[in-house]
């Protein structure tokens, strides 16, 4: 086997490649690499690092030869929604171009639990790989909608190409070092100093990057992941049971107060309504539709993970948030 990474450098990438060198010899191991960019300790893992840009149909082609593996990791999560577009799916386009040309087996792909349509569950509803997909995206977020384009295509791309298939839909992925405190727990909204927690009964999907990075470096060498798509998920605490572990080793958050989820919601139409009556000049930052995403309480399987690849989670989240 040899495995070309991209976004092998980044905060999910670094973990992976660390998991894989444990699994497989480092030199079988190449880390597409932007120019210019910090190598996060890559260079001390024994891989080769191949410097180029995914938007280059040169550096992609140069990249994937004698490659007959590729972990697709790389995704652009901020900026303006084309710009996130052009980095995310064009740049996937042009590297399945070249993969036309290359004899590879296997593309493993990040995708994001933002693929499914939450929104429309019921309470207690269980999330599992064959909850429905977004039919909104775009209502969503700019993220959202990048990822549903990208897993589209590779599923699409993978079929043309009779390129065998592994998609991973990660939820809130934190570490050791990271703020758990997403907006999925409570919203620390500017001048306002107030930490709302909405609801407080949502489960958060949380899986440790290193709980994550073993699942993915698991499918990379077991063809029972072939064709497959895996929740990766290790715990999902509700939001008041994740601050009460927080505050266990961190302290008291000051100035916290919850709200029922219904009002939430309601000023969430009322403000949907001035942006729309605004034309646009009151941003859209409490969308209704996102917040049925976020904090209808529902629950997260990853029972197919562990039976198909035997993974199980190693780290704790209340041993990650102890250190």
């Amino acid at each position: 086997m040899k495995i070309l990474i991209t976004g092998a450098n980044g905060f999910l990438g670094k973990a992976v490649v660390t998991a894989l060198t444990q699994r497989i010899d480092s030199s079988d191991i190449r880390c597409l690499v932007r120019a210019g960019s910090s190598l996060n300790g890559l260079e001390e893992l024994g891989v080769e690092i191949f410097r180029g840009s995914l938007n280059s149909d040169a550096n992609v082609k140069e990249s994937l030869k004698d490659i007959d593996t590729v972990l697709h990791i790389a995704a652009s999560k901020s900026g303006s929604p084309m710009g996130m577009f052009t980095e995310t799916v064009v740049s996937t386009e042009i590297l399945f171009d070249c993969l036309a040309e290359m004899n590879i087996n296997k593309f493993i792909f990040i995708s994001s639990f933002a693929l499914y349509g939450t929104s429309l569950l019921t309470r207690g509803t269980i999330v599992d790989e064959n909850t429905p997909i977004e039919p909104k995206p775009e209502l969503r977020d700019a993220y959202s909608w990048v990822k549903y384009h990208q897993e589209k295509l590779c599923i699409d791309r993978c079929k043309a190409l009779d390129i065998k298939l592994v998609i991973h839909r990660p939820g809130v992925i934190y570490s050791d070092h990271s703020d758990v405190l997403s907006p999925r727990v409570g919203l620390a909204l500017p001048k306002i100093p107030f930490f709302i927690i909405v609801g407080g009964k949502a489960n958060v999907p949380f899986v440790h990057v290193d709980n994550c990075a073993s699942a993915i470096a698991l499918s990379v060498i077991k063809d029972e992941a072939n064709g497959e798509i895996f929740n990766l998920v290790d715990e999902t605490p509700t939001q008041k049971e994740l601050i009460s572990i927080y505050e266990k080793y961190h302290g008291k958050i000051p100035k916290k107060i919850t709200i029922p989820l219904w009002l939430y919601l309601l000023g969430c139409i009322f403000a949907e309504k001035i942006h729309k009556a605004s034309n646009g000049n009151f941003p859209n930052i409490f969308s209704p539709y996102r917040a049925k995403t976020m904090y209808t309480p529902l629950k997260f399987s990853n029972k197919k993970l562990k039976a198909k690849l035997e993974w199980q989670p190693t780290v704790t989240l209340d041993e990650a948030l102890k250190k």
